[in-house]
């Protein structure tokens, strides 16, 4: 079960980043129409989330037991930029103007994928 885990942990940041750069773009152009109703900002944010929950899965065992992690501002690094992702969405949600909300998202996902590909350029290229 651990291998499959790992193989999941491992390939699905490729969906994630391919996800979170089209949210980008579509943020930088004004394409969002809705920020509350749209569904690819949800889904970035699942694929955040379950991208968190595998790697707390594989990281917490190890800690415990005394493992040593060798990069241990991976994980650090890697919550920073989902809360990110995720105080931006909420607070894109909550503004009526639809070229702010589009700027929140545009500014606060950029942070959170400079953050995330800093600390997974290594594991991804």
């Amino acid at each position: 079960m651990n291998t499959g885990i790992q193989h999941l942990h491992h390939y699905l940041p490729y969906i994630f980043l391919l996800v979170l750069i089209i949210s980008i773009l579509r943020a930088a152009f004004n394409k969002i129409p809705n920020v509350k109703k749209d569904k690819l900002l949800l889904i970035t944010l699942i694929l955040a989330h379950i991208q968190l929950l595998l790697g707390m899965y594989m990281y917490l065992p190890a800690a415990t037991k005394g493992g040593v992690m060798i990069f241990g501002d991976h994980p650090v690094t890697m919550i920073l930029g989902i809360v990110i992702l995720t105080i931006g969405k909420l607070k894109s949600k909550k503004i009526e103007d639809n070229t702010k909300a589009n700027k929140t998202i545009f500014i606060s996902f950029l942070i959170a994928a400079i953050l995330i590909i800093s600390r997974s350029a290594d594991k991804l290229f």
